[in-house]
């Protein structure tokens, strides 16, 4: 017969047992730290303050573009020439008044930012096909969901909108 009996739990094996287990605590809070510093991109939202403070700037803003009564619909994203990894796409845009009807002396334009992602943000100008079609040709250095921030202003008021393509 066999009589092994187990070893006793020292002192010394509860103290390396633990030990063993913070240092794998600690070290994988490490990790993680590292990490997360890495994937960080930084603040979404420059002068938080500030903004926050003009809020009723913001709304009273909306109530204006509201008023004027105008229609933006953005779409379709056409791409006119694939590349790998970029995308040049024909970016349209219509705009119009309270009945359908056209407005006169519009500018257009948009900043295409990335949802995911800062640097490749782009700023273009939308030129009239037809007083209520606007369009832009637009080269993109990402493929991937892009917001596409549009302005349309005149002497009668300014109008704002966003709206996410996807580039697949």
């Amino acid at each position: 017969m066999n009589d092994a009996s187990p070893k006793p739990i020292t002192g010394r094996k509860v103290f390396i047992w633990l030990a063993g287990f913070f240092l794998l605590v600690i070290i994988m809070n490490i990790i993680m730290v590292y990490l997360g510093n890495q994937s960080w991109t930084g603040l979404t939202t420059e002068k938080a303050y500030d903004k926050g403070i003009k809020y009723n700037d913001v709304i009273e803003e909306a109530a204006k573009q509201t008023a004027l009564g105008w229609s933006v619909t953005i779409g379709p994203v056409v791409e006119t020439r694939q590349q790998e990894g970029t995308a040049n796409i024909q970016l349209a845009a219509e705009v119009v008044g309270k009945g359908g009807e056209t407005l006169p002396g519009l500018e257009v334009s948009a900043r295409l930012t990335r949802p995911t992602s800062e640097g490749s943000d782009q700023s273009v100008d939308f030129s009239s096909e037809n007083g209520r079609r606007y369009s832009a040709q637009v080269a993109l250095p990402l493929r991937g969901q892009w917001d596409v921030h549009l302005t349309a202003r005149n002497s009668q008021g300014t109008y704002r909108v966003r709206h996410r393509i996807h580039i697949p």
